[in-house]
């Protein structure tokens, strides 16, 4: 948002992220909201992410798929950061001052 609309990017930014956070179920149950966040509560995206976590935490459909899904996204990033870590050790960083020589 910061590269498209600039310093006003941020306001539009932060007035969506505060819509999303009422709208995502999170504080307010979405049969408690007025029509306006009910209506906009399925497009917004921080709605899936709070549905998921309340699943993680306390349990619901697809948890042990959500689980599974979780553990593996830990495992690749462990190898992603093993293998990057050792590929910096073997090549040392060059730093400007290096490259300037």
């Amino acid at each position: 948002m910061l590269m498209l609309f600039g310093i006003l990017g941020t306001s539009v930014n932060v007035f969506i992220t505060m819509l999303q956070v009422v709208a995502s179920g999170g504080m307010i149950p979405v049969i408690a909201m007025n029509g306006f966040y009910r209506a906009i509560h399925s497009i917004a995206p921080m709605y899936y992410s709070v549905t998921a976590d309340f699943n993680i935490m306390y349990g619901g459909s697809g948890t042990t798929t959500l689980w599974t899904k979780l553990i593996l996204i830990i495992i690749a990033l462990i190898v992603i950061n093993l293998v990057i870590v050792s590929l910096k050790r073997n090549k040392p960083f060059a730093t400007n001052f290096q490259a300037a020589k």
